[in-house]
C-alpha cells in the first residue's frame, strides 16, 4: 500500500517507480499511479472513469496477472496521446471538439 505523495508524509519526494519494480500489480483510482505502473508492465486494476480502465484487468481476475495484448495497448497510448491539449486548445475550444465526438 502506498499513499499519494503529500508534504511532510512518508510517500512525499519518492518515486513510485521504485516500488513498482516488485509489485505484483496494482489496484487504484489515481490515474498518474496507474498510468506509471502500465508503462512499467505491472498489470493494473482500476475503476472505469480512469484513464487507464481500457488496459485494466477486472479485479476477479487478479491472480491471472495479465497485461494487455500489444494491440491494446497500441491503442490506448494513441487515445492518451490524442487527448493532451495546450492550453490554447483548451481555451479556443479545440480540445471541446475533439473531446466532444468521442
Amino acid at each position: 500500500m502506498r499513499n499519494k505523495p503529500r508534504p511532510n508524509n512518508e510517500w512525499w519526494g519518492t518515486d513510485i517507480k521504485n516500488e513498482l519494480k516488485d509489485c505484483y500489480a496494482l489496484v487504484t483510482n489515481m490515474s498518474l499511479s496507474a498510468v506509471d505502473a502500465v508503462l512499467n508492465k505491472v498489470p493494473v486494476v482500476t475503476h472505469q472513469n480512469n484513464v487507464c480502465y481500457y488496459v485494466s484487468g477486472k479485479l476477479e481476475g487478479i491472480n491471472e496477472r495479465r497485461m494487455p495484448a500489444r494491440e491494446d495497448m497500441t491503442v490506448w497510448l494513441r487515445s492518451v496521446a490524442n487527448n493532451q491539449f495546450t492550453l490554447q486548445e483548451i481555451e479556443d475550444g479545440t480540445a471541446y471538439e475533439v473531446l466532444h465526438e468521442v
